[in-house]
This record gives structure tokens, C-alpha cells and sequence, in this order.
């Protein structure tokens, strides 16, 4: 109960705070002035406090649909399309002793016990916070040259890494990324490919590189049949001390978890992608690459393909860190590339702030252009930008905008 408890109680702290901010809002509704929100547009403008409460409170809805499927079901089921894979199989104690290794099978930990107390974080949830590119974007990066090579280099491993500033779009691209590689390889076979996967985006938590690695685990344990089963024998820590009541999983043993399972996999494509990487806590990350970059050839069939994808600000320490002999191809995310996908994902919006402005199309032109170029290549500023020009923009005329010098009209 204790999962679906914290769920209940989160979202009404949540509900709480909502009444909160719609008190305060009310009350300052009479002070709000419209020259003054025009000015805001000048610098970035950050998500209200309300809207963000409002989201917050939308993406509880997983997490509690979750909550209810482990506790009533005693497992984690299919969820969304292709967004969870189904623990198909959860294995009971086995009640002999095995002859190869002499332990009673009985007292072996089940995938279920080990899922529990792996206390992994809601990868699945993570992702359903990235919305969904708007249709028509995103699709640039699979034209590039590198990300070609990338995928069809014959090397053992390639690295990927995906750089840009804040806002210019990169998780809605790693998200894109995922779910093309997932629609590409087969059904979930330990013979097949895997993509495993983790956003460094999460709420009410830091992100850290064994949080990231007891996603992947999980990600593993969850989606292949018998798996873990067949791999407990050979997890020495699991040899060592066999009870549910484990202690903190230390990097080391996580690491070592993590390369046993691969090891029972016969995978012949590897994917694993983490976005964000400079929102993780930075120390281990180095270990952590460094082990990704090594241990998966190490450890991993001859025949296996492994193919890394990471996504990150342009920090020197993570461009050092990737800088390995492997394949390394990088791309940047520069304002001179996205300003197209920057257009259609505001196209709606602005079709709605032109109708409310009685805009003409070169009007309307005019103002995509004045959003586009000074969002300087920031999906997010472009479209909040916009958001709270339509908000505040009753009783604003065409002649007062262009005057503002903020955004030509054509």
C-alpha cells in the first residue's frame, strides 16, 4: 500500500497548492497590466506557477494508474502503446536445491522482490513528461550524416551525442529518437534488440548515475521473460546475501547487476540513451560513462552491436568524458537549424492569436518571424511567448504591438 499511499498524498498537496495559486491569482487580477506583460516578452519567460501545478498534477495521473496496477495486480502491466514493456513473467520460489551451485532455490530472491527493492524511479512516467514533437519537426535529424553512421557503422560501438542549449528542443528529439528505434526492432526476445532509455528531466528527485542505472535493470528485468531468473545464479550479491531486506544498492553492485543480465542477453543490437546528462549529478557520471563505453564490449556477445545516445548542454567535461577511441559522432542543435521546426510548432497558436487580431497574412507572417528569430533557437520561449501574447491580448490593437518595436508585423 505504501506506493498507492505516497500517490494520494502527492496529489493532495498538489490540489492544495492549485487552490492556492487560483486565490492568489484572483486577487492580483485587477493589477495586471498589459504594457508590462508586452515587456516581459523582451526576456525568457518562465512557466506560471498555476500552469505548472496544473501539469504536475496531469502527470500524477500515470503514476497513480501505476500505483493501483502494482497493487491490485502484485505486478507492472502494459501501459500506453509500447511505453511499458509487460512483466511477463514473475517467477515463484523454486523449492529445490540447485545441483549445480548447492543453494536451496527457495530461498533465492524473486524478480518481484528484486524490483521492489531496487526502488528503481518511474522511468515510464519520466517519459510521458516530454511532450510529443508536433507533427511535420523533429524528423531533420534523421537526415544527417552522422546520425546515419552512427546506426550503420560497423564498428561494435558508436556513440551519439546530441548537443544544444536550454529549450532548444533535445528531449523531444531523444524522445523521437526512442521511439523510432523501439518501432524498428522486433518484440521483446533476448535474441532481438533492446532500447533502453532514461530522462534526466524527473520531479521531486535528483538524478544520479545509479538512479540511471537501476533503470536500465529495470527496464531489463521488466521486459524479457525469465531473465532474471536465469541470471540470479551468476549475480554474486544476490549469492551472498539472499533477502528481500537488502541494503542501499552500491554503484559497484549495480554495475555488476546491470552486466550479468546483458550477459544473459544475446542482443545483436544494444541501444541505450540517456537524456540530459548534465542534469545528473555529475559525481560518478565519469565512472558511469566510462563503464557504458567499456564494459558493454566486455561483457556483451562478440556479435552485439551497441549503440549509445546521449544528450546534453555543450559542457567540456562531458565533451572530455565522450571523447573515447570509439566512434563518436555529435550533433548540435544550432538556432540556425531549428527556426522550421520552430515555425509549425507555433503555427496553431499563432493562427488563433490572428484571428483574435484580425491579422492579414503578411501581419501574421510578420509576427511568426519577429517569435522565431528572437527565440534565438527556444522552442520554449517561442511558445510561451506566444501563449501569453494571446492571453493578455484583449484589447491590444495591431498599432500597439508594432509600436512595442517587440515583433514586426510585416
Amino acid at each position: 500500500m505504501a506506493g498507492l499511499e505516497t500517490e494520494v498524498v502527492e496529489i493532495e498537496s498538489l490540489l492544495q497548492k492549485l487552490l492556492s495559486g487560483i486565490v492568489k491569482i484572483k486577487s492580483k487580477a485587477r493589477k495586471t497590466v498589459i504594457s508590462r506583460h508586452l515587456r516581459l516578452f523582451r526576456m525568457q519567460i518562465s512557466f506560471s506557477d498555476l500552469e505548472e501545478l496544473v501539469e504536475a498534477l496531469q502527470r500524477r495521473k500515470t503514476s497513480l494508474i501505476l500505483a493501483v496496477d502494482v497493487e491490485n495486480l502484485g505486478m507492472f502491466v502494459s501501459f500506453g502503446v509500447g511505453m511499458l514493456p509487460r512483466m511477463a513473467h514473475v517467477s515463484s520460489k523454486r523449492c529445490h536445491t540447485d545441483s549445480n551451485t548447492g543453494i536451496d532455490a527457495s530461498s533465492r530472491m524473486t524478480a518481484r522482490e528484486f524490483l521492489n527493492s531496487l526502488d528503481a524511479p518511474n522511468y515510464v512516467d519520466d517519459r510521458f513528461r516530454i511532450r510529443e514533437p508536433f507533427k511535420g519537426t523533429a524528423s531533420w535529424i534523421y537526415d544527417r550524416t552522422e546520425y546515419v553512421e552512427w546506426l550503420g557503422t560497423n564498428q561494435p560501438l558508436s556513440i551519439l551525442h546530441l548537443i544544444g542549449k536550454m529549450g532548444c528542443g533535445k528531449s523531444v528529439l531523444m524522445k523521437s529518437i526512442i521511439q523510432r528505434l523501439q518501432n524498428q526492432t522486433r518484440k521483446p526476445a533476448r535474441c532481438g534488440s533492446a532500447v533502453l532509455y532514461y530522462f534526466c528531466i524527473a520531479v521531486n528527485r535528483i538524478d544520479t548515475p545509479v538512479s540511471i542505472v537501476k533503470g536500465f535493470i529495470s527496464q531489463l528485468v521488466l521486459g524479457y521473460e525469465g531473465l532474471f531468473d536465469d541470471a540470479v545464479d551468476d549475480i554474486e550479491v544476490l549469492n551472498i546475501q539472499q533477502t528481500p531486506d537488502l541494503p542501499n544498492w552500491s554503484f559497484e553492485t549495480l554495475l555488476d547487476i546491470l552486466t550479468t543480465l546483458i550477459q544473459h542477453c544475446h542482443f545483436s543490437s544494444l541501444y541505450c540513451a540517456v537524456d540530459a546528462l548534465d542534469e545528473s549529478e555529475q559525481t560518478g557520471l565519469g565512472e558511469l560513462l566510462k563503464c557504458l563505453l567499456h564494459l558493454t564490449i566486455d561483457h556483451s556477445p562478440s556479435e552485439t552491436k551497441t549503440r549509445l545516445l546521449f544528450s546534453s548542454r555543450a559542457h567540456s567535461h562531458l565533451l572530455t568524458l565522450l571523447d573515447d577511441d570509439h566512434a563518436c559522432f555529435r550533433i548540435f542543435a544550432r538556432p540556425k537549424i531549428v527556426p522550421p521546426d520552430i515555425r509549425i510548432s507555433i503555427q496553431d497558436g499563432l493562427a488563433k492569436l490572428s484571428q483574435l487580431l484580425a491579422l492579414d497574412d503578411k501581419e501574421a507572417e510578420g509576427l511568426q518571424g519577429g517569435l522565431v528569430e528572437k527565440s534565438d533557437g527556444m522552442f520554449l520561449w517561442a511558445l510561451l511567448a506566444l501563449k501569453e501574447i494571446t492571453t493578455n491580448c484583449y484589447g491590444v490593437t495591431k498599432t500597439s504591438i508594432a509600436s512595442s518595436r517587440i515583433y514586426p508585423l510585416g
